[in-house]
C-alpha cells in the first residue's frame, strides 16, 4: 500500500474517530476552521533551523466540536470543545482526548440519559 496525504490546501475532514462499547461512532472534527492569524507557522532557515512564529491567541477556542453517530451513522448529536483536539480514544465509558499543542489529556465519563 502507497502513503495517502492530504492534497495541499485541503484541511483534515477529523482529528480522530472511535467507536464506543454500543457502537456510537465519536468523531472529533473542525466547528470551523483556523483563522490564517491563528495558525503557528513553523519557518526554515538557511542551515536547516527552524523557528516557529506562534499564532494570534485565540480568546474563545470555538474550532473542534465532537459528532456522535448511532451504529447506522445517524447523527445523534454534536458537543462543542474549548480546548484543541488531536486525538481521541474510548475506554469503557471514558473519552480521551489529547491536546498535543499544549501537552495536555482531557477525560470525559460518557453519560446516557
Amino acid at each position: 500500500m502507497g502513503n495517502i496525504g492530504k492534497a495541499p490546501g485541503s484541511p483534515p475532514v477529523s482529528e480522530g474517530i472511535a467507536v464506543d462499547e454500543k457502537g456510537r461512532v465519536w468523531v472529533v472534527t473542525l466547528n470551523r476552521q483556523w483563522k490564517k492569524e491563528e495558525q503557528t507557522e513553523i519557518i526554515a532557515t538557511v542551515g536547516g533551523q527552524k523557528k516557529m512564529k506562534p499564532g494570534k491567541e485565540i480568546k474563545k477556542m470555538d474550532i473542534y466540536k465532537l459528532e456522535i453517530f448511532d451504529p447506522d451513522g445517524v447523527l445523534l448529536g454534536e458537543i462543542p470543545l474549548d480546548h484543541i483536539a488531536h486525538r481521541m480514544r474510548i475506554q469503557k465509558n471514558f473519552l480521551l482526548i489529547l491536546d498535543a499543542q499544549n501537552c495536555k489529556f482531557y477525560q470525559y465519563k460518557i453519560i446516557e440519559k
